[in-house]
């Protein structure tokens, strides 16, 4: 294959979440099954790369480290992004431990009330090499941190995999011999119930090390060097299928698919009857932790329940016709979230809210400004959206496109 073409699974793979959003559920299927059996690509649920013979660590590593993500002997690959140290038109590293690290660098104090922690390289308990200097912008929720982890053998949570604040101790050099939490884990509070975090929100949050951690030689403080990222793995694909069977109600070859995947993590099975979409939702998030387009994914699930009126798992039922006003991906997101609509603000603050609307994005001001020749309706909840005109549902003889 050239350099640069896209391969028949990430086709395969594409061609399954268009079937899956149109409601072509047994198309969707049966693209799946393509990909998933046509001998191309498989699961690794061997140890694999210059990582499997560390016996402190596990396939579930090694399917993500940067030097294994591109290997022939990764079988699991489908679709790649390439980001490769010191090539042609390379971005500049993947970033992806400042934004995903919490801002453990500071704010974080010992119960002596002295600065615990810092980002100093070659010290004596060196926290930035080993796990690189986050900012903790892409905080992930209590429902990613502790809600969905239901089995304590399951690899993607694992330690050494999966990081806690805990993990951490305070390693600032200044206060050795001087504090005697020098060196011991750090707290959240000491025992006076006092919170020792100045910032909760970006500084205090576990986070997945197996993941985000990729080398960066070209900065002492590393963020997140390059690395190849996966678009499409395998492990979606099947989660896919199971979702498509969900959704014809084939609730036994929704378990198989999912097990598929949750069993390779070391993780204990599912019953048929525990699957529905909340399930589905759930190992995705296991699974594809930054990975997936969350929400591209819950407004695709939303669709599909307001345009096939099925009942979600929370007894609702929902139309198209109320798609702005009440849909799946507002509830889903009010049953789980610790921050929308709960008073939460930041240390500046930005009070964190949410509505039904931001089902859909709004349309860029620019497409409708831009359309001098007809009108681009803007989507309900969005500024422009009162300018809306009812859309044509025939053409007649003088408009350019018709015959006449």
């Amino acid at each position: 294959m050239d350099r640069g073409q896209v391969p028949k699974g990430a086709i395969q793979h594409l061609l399954t979440k268009v079937n899956l959003a149109l409601g072509e559920f047994d198309d969707a299927i049966a693209s799946a099954s393509r990909l998933i059996d046509g001998g191309t690509h498989a699961l690794m649920t061997d140890r694999f790369g210059s990582t499997g013979n560390d016996p402190e660590r596990n396939v579930i590593w090694d399917l993500h480290r940067p030097e294994n993500k591109s290997l022939n002997a990764n079988t699991e690959a489908i679709l790649m992004v390439m980001d490769r140290l010191d090539t042609d038109g390379n971005s500049g590293g993947m970033s992806s431990m400042r934004q995903a690290v919490p801002f453990w660098i500071t704010n974080i104090n010992t119960p002596n009330g002295n600065r615990g922690t810092i980002d100093q390289p070659g010290i004596e308990i060196d926290h930035v090499t080993k796990y690189g200097r986050g900012i903790g912008r892409l905080r992930g929720t209590w429902y990613h941190q502790s809600m969905i982890w239901d089995d304590e053998n399951d690899l993607r949570h694992a330690p050494g995999n999966w990081m806690d604040m805990s993990d951490l101790v305070y390693n600032n050099p200044a206060i050795k011999g001087n504090d005697e939490y020098y060196g011991q884990p750090l707290q959240f509070r000491n025992d006076e119930g006092t919170v020792l975090v100045v910032d909760t929100i970006r500084s205090w949050f576990s986070w997945p090390h197996y993941k985000v951690f990729i080398p960066d030689p070209q900065n002492i403080r590393p963020s997140g060097g390059h690395s190849d990222w996966y678009i499409f793995r395998l492990a979606e694909t099947y989660l896919l299928r199971a979702e498509a069977h969900v959704w014809k109600g084939d609730l036994a070859s929704a378990a198989a698919d999912l097990n598929a995947v949750r069993t390779r993590a070391g993780a204990a099975p599912y019953a048929p009857e525990q699957m529905n979409i909340g399930t589905i939702l759930d190992e995705r998030a296991r699974e594809l932790y930054y990975e997936e387009p969350r929400k591209t994914e819950l407004t695709r699930m939303a669709y599909l329940f307001a345009m096939t009126g099925k009942q979600a798992y929370n007894g609702k039922t929902y139309s198209m016709g109320s798609f702005s006003d009440d849909n799946f991906l507002y509830d889903r997101i009010m049953e789980f979230t610790d921050f929308y609509n709960k008073g939460v603000f930041t240390r500046h603050g930005d009070t964190y809210t949410y509505s039904p609307y931001h089902v859909l994005w709004p349309i860029p001001a620019d497409a409708i400004n831009t359309n001098t020749q007809g009108v681009i309706n803007q989507n309900k909840g969005y500024a422009g959206f009162e300018n809306n005109v009812p859309p044509l549902t025939t053409v007649d003889g003088n408009h350019p496109n018709s015959e006449g």
